[in-house]
């Protein structure tokens, strides 16, 4: 769909804070819209304010007529955005949610396999969709080519770099580097022999 950057910023921030809450969390990549925001679902409602939805609805309208035309074309029902503002407001979210991580390259990947919400997967979604993560893109990318190598190391190694415990451009890759990634294989081949728990299980403890 062809929304404006006003919205698509709303959605960018929506889906940064929700990614962050749901660390831990398996899930599809067709069901991570849905599951990102099933709090909003189940109350039907994103404000839980019949006159804010509605104002919402009048401040991005384009992107909601985008929405509305979408929706009739899939599924056939007409809707009114102010019969029920609070509902539309969801499908903006929804929908839109699920347009935007549809763009990205790991959901796609990964849209019929289930995969773990961690440090990791969050920081290459969001490289994917353009939003800010904190880290440089030397760090982006090796998290990704250890995530391609070991879930669990990437886990592990993108938990620090967020937490600056680590940082790529002031450590010699050769000796410093390598070595917390040697360490972080490891823990990894501990949890794969049931020694250890899951960086994100261990977290929730």
């Amino acid at each position: 769909m062809d929304f404006s950057s006003e919205f698509k910023e709303w959605l960018y921030d929506e889906i940064s804070d929700a990614l962050d809450d749901y660390k831990g969390v398996f899930v599809y990549g067709c069901d991570l819209a849905y599951k990102l925001f099933e709090g909003p679902n189940a109350n039907g409602s994103v404000t839980c304010s019949y006159y804010d939805s509605k104002e919402f609805i009048r401040k991005y309208w384009d992107d909601s007529v985008e929405i509305f035309e979408e929706w009739k074309f899939n599924t056939g029902e007409n809707l009114n955005p102010f019969e029920d503002p609070e509902h539309f407001h969801l499908l903006m979210l929804l929908e839109g949610s699920n347009d935007i991580l549809s763009q990205s390259s790991f959901v796609n990947e990964h849209w019929d396999k289930e995969f773990e919400i961690t440090d990791a997967t969050i920081v290459m979604i969001k490289d994917d969709l353009g939003i800010n993560t904190g880290l440089s893109s030397e760090e982006i990318q090796i998290i990704w080519e250890e995530y391609s190598k070991d879930p669990d190391v990437a886990t592990l190694i993108a938990g620090k770099f967020l937490s600056s415990e680590l940082n790529s451009s002031k450590y010699d890759k050769s000796t410093s580097l390598e070595s917390e990634m040697k360490d972080a294989r490891e823990i990894s081949a501990e949890i794969a022999e049931g020694n250890l728990d899951t960086p994100m299980q261990t977290m929730r403890r």
